[in-house]
């Protein structure tokens, strides 16, 4: 999973902001593209979550659930290459 550079600060901020309104599982479509901010979908319960992943793949996309916490890590681990490449 990799987002697009331009909008890995906004992520990171909304990622946060649902985590803390307890939106801890996020959907999102992976297809093995990039991952851009309005592709993720916010869940409470992980029922919810499976529901959207059931609902939106076909045999083109699809869709995965994750959490908040996961996509955090992922977003550091990007943010560190970035800064090791640039140094």
């Amino acid at each position: 999973m990799e987002f697009y550079d331009d909008e890995i600060g906004q992520i990171r901020h909304l990622v946060k902001e649902h985590a803390l309104n307890g939106n801890i599982y996020i959907t999102f479509c992976d297809n093995g593209e990039k991952i851009s901010i309005d592709h993720l979908n916010f869940f409470q319960d992980d029922w919810a979550a499976n529901e959207n992943c059931y609902e939106n793949s076909t045999d083109v996309d699809r869709y995965a659930i994750t959490t908040t916490s996961k996509i955090i890590a992922q977003i550091e681990n990007q943010l560190s290459q970035k800064d090791q490449v640039t140094i």
